[in-house]
């Protein structure tokens, strides 16, 4: 904006500033204020670049019909000004001393060229299409009119160059067709005010760019919080207790398998061995599957939950909602001028409905973080209630065999039957311990994906509707038109 400000003043100054003396357009001499009127030309065409060159994707594909039609359409306007805009060679004007002819031939031919696009080839390449697919009128009233102003403008500034070169032609002809005149010969004005109007018809596009930008990066993109992440943290730590805490409580009978194999006294009991044999396998218990079986639900919901918010993302993508079709006709169809006002004060909220939508999640990954640390309680307080059954053994064991040979046999034999039961009840309770803990595994993977899409739907459904009902009032009344 401020290089438009300075292009603009630097033109209204012109107006004055070239009363004499006067351009040399395919004469001599060079005048001093030459390099002034170039300059003022470079900045006009500074803006144009600004707006040829805007950063757009050449090959985007828009799923929104209407939305895809509005960039169809600027990529033809941008495409065709940048055409048409190179071929004003206007350096020439003060690169040229031969004659007139040749001086103005590369910037008034140009003229005649976009003025004809203007007038015939965009109403049926740009404007007929446009109405067709989308019937936003506001765009389309904008683009005749400001396309109808650029004509103008540049019909305008034809005929002021024509004024100048008649009049320089007529210098040259009173100078015996020489093109070297004197400062007193020079005797035409130019006047650029219509190059401002060539500027700023031609910048209005850019209000749809920054329209279409900013609504097409919120549809495409997706929602790059990785919340499996999130919850995996907590998952792993539940895996973490359970594997430490079962390795914990089997090397608890790995140790008391040793100790019990010392005790001479009960080792050679006939029972013992019934004992040691169960003991062992206690000790030798493999819970690698379970363990695998365990992380797999865990995993489960990891890649469950990253699915479920890839396609939530990936269903903003597809812009059928009719709430979000609601707001680009409202902001690219308005034609009672709060268009742009409703586009700063709604976009911002509809473009990040869906993905709030998935924001919001973070509370339900809370919510789970701390079943999973609850969880995490509940498996140490079994482990310590597992422990129990391996907590006593040895002082048992001991009082048996400091009794006399006969009586430690009797002692051990009356006693074995009870040690099989209870070592096999460790076995089972371990796992029923991984297999409540798989369990709950798959529970807070549905608890959580219950969450995450309620919260969706919620904020999805009802939040877009209230924000699309806000744009409607908004697009019909302005300011005074906010349900809120």
């Amino acid at each position: 904006m401020n290089r438009l400000i300075l292009a603009v003043g630097a033109l209204c100054l012109l107006q004055g500033a070239l009363a004499d003396p006067r351009p040399d357009f395919g004469v001599l001499p060079t005048i001093p204020v030459s390099a002034t009127v170039n300059m003022s030309f470079a900045e006009v065409f500074v803006e144009v670049n600004l707006i040829t060159n805007l950063n757009i994707n050449a090959t985007l594909q828009i799923s929104n019909v209407k939305l895809q039609a509005v960039y169809n359409m600027l990529k033809k306007v941008l495409n065709q000004t940048t055409t048409l805009s190179s071929a004003f060679k206007y350096n020439e004007l003060f690169t040229v001393n031969n004659g007139t002819t040749l001086a103005f031939t590369n910037i008034l031919t140009p003229i005649d060229n976009m003025v004809f696009y203007i007038q015939n080839t965009s109403l049926t390449d740009v404007i007929a299409p446009l109405n067709t697919t989308t019937q936003y009128q506001g765009i389309i009233d904008e683009l005749l009119d400001e396309f109808g102003r650029l004509a103008l403008g540049l019909v305008q500034q034809k005929a002021e160059l024509l004024a100048v070169k008649a009049s320089l032609d007529s210098a040259v002809a009173a100078n015996g067709n020489s093109t070297t005149l004197t400062a007193t010969q020079l005797a035409t004005y130019l006047k650029s005010a219509a190059v401002y109007k060539l500027v700023r018809a031609t910048n209005r596009p850019t209000i749809f760019i920054d329209f279409l930008q900013a609504e097409v990066d919120a549809i495409a993109s997706g929602n790059a919080t990785d919340y499996g992440a999130a919850y995996k943290v907590s998952s792993d730590a539940v895996e973490l207790k359970v594997s430490t805490g079962i390795t914990a409580s089997l090397n608890v009978s790995v140790n008391l398998n040793t100790t019990l194999s010392a005790i001479t006294n009960f080792t050679t009991t006939a029972n013992a061995s019934t004992i040691l044999t169960q003991l062992n396998t206690l000790a030798g218990k493999n819970t690698s599957a379970l363990a695998a079986t365990l992380k797999t639900e865990f995993n489960n919901t990891v890649v469950a939950l990253r699915n479920l918010v890839a396609s939530n993302s990936r269903a903003v993508n597809v812009t059928t909602d009719p709430n979000i079709q609601t707001l680009i006709d409202v902001l690219l169809g308005n034609n009672k001028g709060y268009g742009r006002y409703c586009y700063h004060k709604y976009n911002g909220l509809m473009a990040g409905l869906f993905e709030n939508g998935m924001e919001a999640g973070f509370e339900c990954t809370d919510k789970e973080a701390e079943r999973l640390r609850n969880l995490q309680d509940i498996i140490t307080a079994l482990l310590v209630q597992i422990g129990y059954d391996t907590d006593e053994v040895t002082a048992q064991i001991t009082l048996c065999a400091a009794l006399p040979t006969a009586q430690a046999n009797s002692c051990v034999a009356s006693v074995a039957g009870y040690y099989v039961d209870l070592f096999t009840a460790t076995s089972q309770k371990i796992d029923a311990l991984y297999s409540f803990v798989t369990k709950e595994a798959v529970a807070s993977r549905n608890r959580l994906l219950l969450c995450f899409r309620l919260v969706n739907i919620a904020l999805g459904g009802g939040d877009a509707s209230l924000i699309a009902n806000n744009v409607l009032a908004c697009s019909r009344d302005g300011p005074a038109g906010t349900l809120e």
